[in-house]
């Protein structure tokens, strides 16, 4: 049976804002032309920060008290219940507890719990259109729209630049044009649409498969990927769920 984190005011395991990282095993090998070489290498660990601040004395004790019964690192059948779900096979990442008093009487503590092994997380088929909001948006602003290139340079110290395009400079196999970059940034998506985007970056695996993105301008790109196996989700609180997301269209 695993042993769940202490509650630490009415029914809340953690206190906002928190965060979860969720972070898909990969193997990455992209060639120089941008053409991708990625597999899986194991399956996805999600990883939780927890910050407690303000606490008083009696919250700092009990959660001082788990971290002791926990003896550090060695339990790893923790478990903590977030937005419905339970996560098992947790354990803490350090050995120390650190409790920081700011005022008489009140503390801040800081947990990082990581999943020792994984559950399932339901990701479903692989390769579907990025999703779009509740409301049929692409994204929350600010987005942000990139074209890059990839050019061989030499510069001399008191000469000329030399330059040689490796996209859209004519190579056989190499990109026609530039290829285009996104960041998504957005700082209030509902508990629904963060879900969303989870499951779809889990469904993909991360970094691992390709999909069809349709930007702001609705333009549709194929073969964009996420540009890292980590997905890191900040809940501020019930329905304000913060996310940025960086993805890159290979050749």
């Amino acid at each position: 049976m695993p042993t769940p984190l202490p509650v630490i005011r009415g029914a809340s395991t953690a206190l906002y804002p928190f965060t979860q990282t969720f972070i898909c095993q990969t193997a990455r090998s992209d060639s120089q032309a941008g053409v991708p070489a990625r597999a899986i290498s194991g399956p996805p660990l999600v990883r939780f920060d927890f910050p407690y601040n303000p606490l008083l004395v009696a919250d700092k004790n009990t959660l001082k008290s788990a971290f002791g019964s926990a003896k550090g690192q060695f339990t790893t059948n923790l478990s903590a219940t977030l937005a419905g779900i339970e996560y098992d096979y947790l354990s803490f990442d350090v050995d120390e507890f650190q409790g920081a008093q700011s005022a008489k009487l009140t503390y801040g503590v800081r947990w990082s719990v990581t999943q020792t092994m994984p559950q399932n997380l339901s990701p479903g088929s692989p390769s579907g259109a990025y999703p779009t909001l509740a409301n049929g948006c692409i994204s929350q602003l600010p987005y942000t729209q990139r074209v890059r290139f990839q050019t061989i340079c030499s510069k001399m110290a008191a000469g000329p630049k030399y330059t040689y395009a490796e996209f859209a400079g004519g190579l056989t196999n190499f990109p026609t044009a530039g290829l285009m970059a996104w960041t998504l940034d957005e700082p209030m998506l509902s508990d629904a649409d963060a879900n969303t985007k989870i499951a779809h970056f889990l469904a993909n695996w991360g970094d691992v498969y390709p999909f069809q993105f349709t930007d702001e301008d609705g333009t549709p790109y194929s073969n964009v990927f996420y540009a890292s196996p980590q997905l890191v989700v900040t809940r501020r609180r019930v329905d304000q769920v913060a996310i940025t997301t960086n993805l890159v269209q290979m050749n």
